[in-house]
């Protein structure tokens, strides 16, 4: 009786736990939508600012490239909705949408791109009752390969990268007293973590001298 009654508790949690992450997933797409709205109605220009980036990056520190992304997948989802396709399931989580991402990323959404991802979502549902963001990746990889990122060399050097991880040592070594680095190099037990910390140091200044 108590398994039974533990079991219906868990299912009831489940359900409403549910209910928050598509509840999550409706607001996600509703600030899409919002934020189409005050782009192509130049709401923007209310309150002064002369384009839409400005505004976004002022307002709510958003990065107008993700700003797309939001206004695309939401587009995307009430393209999708419209064309009431019982051979696809729609995606249900941000997770999913961000796999389709490269099907939308640079281009709004046309009725071309609406194609290819009702495809894409069918070939989905042959595989699997829901479209999970690693299905959609390999049916993607599958039907249209030339829409992914060339795959990086591990070893090629990142200028990006490099620059975020410089600007986050300065920041901590600026944080680090001279008596902590003295007390780190007498430790004697520390004798491996010292010469990582020396490897990683010269292989900073080769790609500095570089």
């Amino acid at each position: 009786m108590n398994e039974v009654l533990d079991e219906a508790r868990q299912l009831e949690k489940l359900q409403e736990l549910e209910t928050v992450v598509r509840n999550g997933f409706r607001q996600f797409l509703e600030v899409g939508r919002a934020l189409a709205e005050i782009r192509e109605g130049g709401f923007y220009k209310a309150e002064g600012y002369h384009s839409f980036s400005t505004y976004v990056r002022s307002k709510f520190n958003y990065n107008p490239a993700y700003c797309s992304y939001l206004i695309n997948t939401s587009e995307m989802i009430h393209r999708l909705e419209a064309l009431e396709d019982d051979s696809i399931v729609l995606p249900t989580t941000e997770a999913q949408c961000k796999a389709l991402a490269p099907l939308i990323r640079k281009e709004e959404i046309s009725d071309h791109s609406i194609d290819r991802i009702r495809q894409v979502l069918a070939r989905v549902r042959e595989e699997e009752t829901r479209p999970s963001a690693k299905a959609i990746r390999n049916a993607i990889a599958e039907l249209y390969p030339e829409t992914l990122p060339p795959e990086k060399d591990p070893d090629e050097f990142n200028e990006k990268v490099f620059g975020n991880s410089l600007n986050t040592i300065c920041a901590q070594m600026r944080n680090i007293r001279e008596d902590d680095l003295r007390h780190f190099f007498a430790d004697q037990s520390r004798a491996e973590q010292k010469e990582h910390f020396i490897s990683e140091i010269r292989k900073l200044l080769l790609l500095l001298e570089a």
